[in-house]
């Protein structure tokens, strides 16, 4: 059992050490989508367009390898959230991982069928990949909003007493208390950014190319900082 789990720990290490690489090539994929998806819409540098294509596809291909065994993961990070004191952030946060683990699940084998491995409907399994990533992007904001409704309550516990009885000065202070909660408001604007995304795939959302790069762009750009400096993550994401 000790040694299964040992076995376990260093997969996970492993694909701790190669998350940064994959927000970094997310961040890459998503620029180069926006630049050739602007180019072909103005019918422009053609050539550029193709290359840009390309390494879009490359790094989809590579990112998909580097989270390999991710959705382990994702499983054990369920196993520890489970246990957590409050039931919102406890259901939120677990069925997410859970949700998450699924997701990747289906990526592995999508990527297993892009690899010739096996031979799957990929048009089918990426339609539910989108679906899970969805649903986990929903539960993402569940929790930021209760992180929200947190803050409120704290606020009313602590400042009440000490601001005039006038509701815009009551809501202007408690934006101020909110942003100052910087891991907080990073991830709501990620998920915010995020949740365009499967939409998009789905086809519940109609957006051209530049508008699904610059969304990922956002998304990426703050999920690698958020790498760069984990003290700007909110616990258990």
């Amino acid at each position: 059992m000790t040694e299964n789990r040992g076995l376990v720990d260093a997969i996970i290490k492993f694909n701790t050490q190669t998350s940064g690489r994959d927000k970094l090539f997310r961040l890459i994929q998503y620029v180069a989508k926006f630049v050739w998806g602007t180019f072909e819409a103005r019918q422009q540098y053609p050539e550029v367009v193709l290359r840009l294509k390309s390494l879009d596809g490359a790094l989809g291909k590579v990112r998909k390898s580097l989270r390999l065994a991710n959705s382990l993961a994702r499983l054990k990070e369920a196993l520890d959230t489970i246990h957590l004191s409050d039931l919102v952030l406890r259901l939120s946060i677990t069925i997410t991982k859970i949700n998450q683990a699924i997701y990747l699940g289906i990526d592995h084998l999508c990527w297993a069928n892009d690899i010739g491995l096996l031979k799957l409907q990929k048009d089918h399994w990426s339609q539910l990949a989108s679906r899970f990533w969805l649903i986990t992007i929903l539960l993402n904001l569940i929790r930021d909003v209760y992180e929200y409704y947190l803050i409120w309550i704290e606020f009313l516990y602590q400042k009440s007493k000490n601001i005039p009885d006038n509701n815009i000065a009551k809501r202007l202070s408690f934006l101020k208390m909110a942003a100052c909660d910087k891991p907080l408001f990073l991830d709501t604007v990620k998920n915010c950014a995020d949740l365009l995304l499967p939409l998009h795939s789905l086809g519940r959302v109609n957006m051209p190319l530049p508008g699904v790069g610059l969304v990922g762009v956002i998304s990426s750009a703050v999920n690698l900082l958020q790498a760069i400096k984990p003290e700007l993550r909110l616990i258990y994401t």
